[in-house]
């Protein structure tokens, strides 16, 4: 990151600085830096996420990709959740005449079949 780095100029504690980015994301044949960041195993490696072009480029990526692809799955898995809770409710069932061990046993159910009417 350091070769990509160009300071422009010092304004008291502030320094103005340029990243040359066109190698940071790109599409084609060889992994982007993203890539390689992701998929090694170094820790040091790690540490460019640090940089801010980095960080905003990470930060655009989720708000655009990530998050909406995110909230699409999480609301897909809680309609599913809400599908099976009401399935396993509302399933048919029918008191269990066998297997009664006392008269008061009349809380033991069973799956009913189901049948279809023509």
């Amino acid at each position: 990151m350091q070769k990509w780095k160009h300071s422009q100029g010092t304004f008291g504690l502030v320094t103005y600085t340029l990243y040359d980015l066109t190698e940071i994301d790109s599409a084609g044949d060889e992994p982007s830096l993203l890539e390689l960041i992701v998929t090694t195993k170094k820790r040091e490696a790690r540490h460019i996420l640090d940089q801010t072009p980095v960080k905003e480029l990470v930060s655009l990526k989720w708000k655009r990709y990530g998050r909406p692809y995110f909230c699409l799955l999480g609301a897909l898995y809680v309609l599913y959740i809400i599908c099976f809770t009401m399935c396993c409710v509302y399933r048919p069932l029918k008191p269990r005449t066998d297997n009664r061990t006392q008269p008061r046993d009349n809380t033991l159910l069973q799956q009913k079949l189901l049948q279809v009417t023509p």
